[in-house]
């Protein structure tokens, strides 16, 4: 039998007292947000899931048209996954999305369209884990259960916690066990959101601003002067720079797009092992520009001539292109997990009205525009894809905010 050590930690004060500073703090200071003034069980759920790991100030937009979209739970299970990705594009870490929607279609198919009424059952849900079970439960619902992210994590360790040699006897469960005792019965969603909201705006990971936090009086942390030494900083991930060349290939206002699960289009000679070659999990559903690999060589990444035979390789784009290569219109940089990226952008303004040959064995601009274009895929023989225009400025397609950025270079530059 397995038997939990006790917690050699105890609160500084009672549970009643902390409750009373907090919730007293919290009713004058809570941030006034959408899914905050339109209370519903879904929308709570959007917001929870929309939060994990981006900024509330980012959140609040996408989260407004989202619920203009997909009102309900209906409406989301009855979506294309295409449009729901299409909605979440911009915000990052796609596969909240792709979660989002099978939970939509589980809760439609299994539960007749009810939302669960209980952690357990939001917890069977995809991309629902114990913080955000708690979170919509308590906010949504109004059940005693403790919703502890980072922000309140590092809230109540800074409450048990006087010196960082303490740290060892404070284990996860310790943490869950005190955090549970602490949620006040009548009001647990608003004992979880003010304990995540002290945590955001008052005693955050760098520089906590004691002074202004309602319950310094009973934080060891402070009270020992050592709040920006607890919890301990973790040690600064390593990073890694590599170069990628993008191609924006321009037909009047339509630029060429390549379909989800595409490998690059071009591996240029000599240029090493990639970095990464295979993106189809990081840009699973999204669409993409032609691009090389990640590739530690800038030189390999920035030779406009690296293009040119594989547009030649696609029927009638050579055509089009005429005989010159794709001009360089500018660079940016670009953050993904532990990669720093460098992006070399090109283009390639496409000749409009080209007749067709008589055998129509080359479409013209105007059966691309409308039908799109079939694409070799290097590497693997007789495979196509099948790639399509779409407008420069609101792609209909789902698309990175990777491609975002290399359609604000192409705006100013080519169309």
């Amino acid at each position: 039998m397995k038997f939990e050590r006790p917690c050699p930690i105890s609160l500084a004060g009672s549970p009643e007292r902390y409750r009373t500073l907090l919730l007293t703090w919290f009713e004058g200071a809570r941030r006034s947000l959408p899914w905050r003034r339109q209370r519903t069980l879904y929308g709570t759920w959007i917001s929870e899931m929309m939060l994990q790991q981006t900024a509330v100030a980012t959140v609040v937009p996408y989260w407004d048209k989202f619920l203009a979209t997909f009102p309900d739970v209906e409406a989301l299970a009855a979506a294309e996954l295409e449009d729901v990705l299409s909605l979440w594009s911009g915000l990052g870490y796609y596969g909240r999305a792709r979660h989002l929607h099978r939970a939509a279609k589980q809760v439609v198919d299994l539960l007749g369209g009810d939302l669960p009424r209980d952690r357990e059952g939001w917890l069977r849900l995809p991309g629902v884990g114990p913080y955000a079970s708690g979170a919509i439960a308590s906010i949504g619902l109004g059940i005693s259960v403790p919703a502890l992210d980072a922000n309140a994590r590092r809230v109540l360790t800074r409450w048990l916690i006087a010196a960082p040699r303490e740290l060892g006897d404070l284990r996860p469960f310790h943490l869950e066990k005190i955090g549970a005792a602490l949620v006040d019965e009548n009001r647990p969603g608003d004992w979880n959101e003010a304990l995540m909201e002290l945590g955001a705006l008052v005693c955050r990971a760098s520089a906590p601003r004691c002074d202004a936090c309602p319950v310094r009086d009973l934080c060891r942390a402070h009270q020992a002067g050592t709040a920006d030494l607890i919890p301990v900083p973790k040690a600064p991930v390593a990073t890694e720079r590599v170069h990628l060349g993008v191609l924006v290939i321009a037909l009047r206002d339509q630029v060429l797009l390549l379909p989800p699960g595409c490998g690059p289009a071009v591996v240029p000679a000599g240029s090493g092992v990639p970095v990464r070659r295979d993106l189809t999990g990081l840009h699973r559903g999204l669409w993409g520009l032609p691009s090389t690999p990640w590739l530690p060589d800038r030189k390999s990444a920035w030779r406009a001539g690296i293009w040119r035979p594989w547009l030649e390789s696609i029927p009638g784009i050579g055509s089009l292109s005429g005989s010159g290569d794709p001009v360089l219109l500018g660079k940016f940089r670009h953050a993904v997990t532990r990669y720093r990226l460098m992006v070399q952008v090109y283009g390639l303004q496409l000749a409009q009205g080209l007749p067709s040959d008589g055998d129509g064995a080359y479409p013209t601009s105007k059966t691309m525009l409308k039908g799109g274009i079939l694409i070799p895929q290097v590497g693997q023989d007789d495979t196509q894809v099948r790639g399509r225009f779409c407008n420069l400025r609101s792609p209909e397609q789902p698309v990175s905010n990777l491609v975002k950025k290399g359609f604000l270079i192409a705006r100013k530059s080519i169309v």
